[in-house]
């Protein structure tokens, strides 16, 4: 059995991501969500170790209590990608993420986001 390594509960929230590297724009959904990081479902995911900065979109329209147009801008790292082969096609699932510079407001929000949604479950 593989050992857990993650410090903070998640939860499966799914919110809209827009990740903005360099010269690239990437849009997903995260998979799961904790108050150090998050995974994100996409296509085309950035490269290892690469730092970007993550815009999660109007969360209140997913499913969370919170203002109309709300979103947290956050920068962060890539610190996993997951992906699978078959007949010889590589197929990206997506970026395990690190959030770098998260304050302390945003933060606590996706703490009570997360113990929301384990209430909800």
């Amino acid at each position: 059995m593989k050992e857990e390594r993650r410090k903070h509960p998640r939860a499966k929230l799914k919110w809209p991501v827009v990740a903005e590297a360099e010269e690239r724009i990437i849009y997903g959904t995260t998979a799961d969500v904790g108050i150090g990081g998050a995974f994100i479902s996409c296509r085309a995911p950035l490269e290892l170790g690469e730092i970007f900065d993550m815009v999660i979109c109007d969360v209140s329209l997913v499913d969370c209590p919170l203002p109309l147009d709300a979103s947290l801008r956050i920068k962060a790292g890539v610190v996993r990608l997951k992906s699978y082969e078959t007949d010889d096609l590589r197929l990206h699932r997506g970026m395990g993420v690190r959030f770098l510079n998260i304050s302390d407001s945003e933060r606590a929000l996706i703490a009570t986001l997360i113990s929301q949604s384990s209430i909800n479950a």
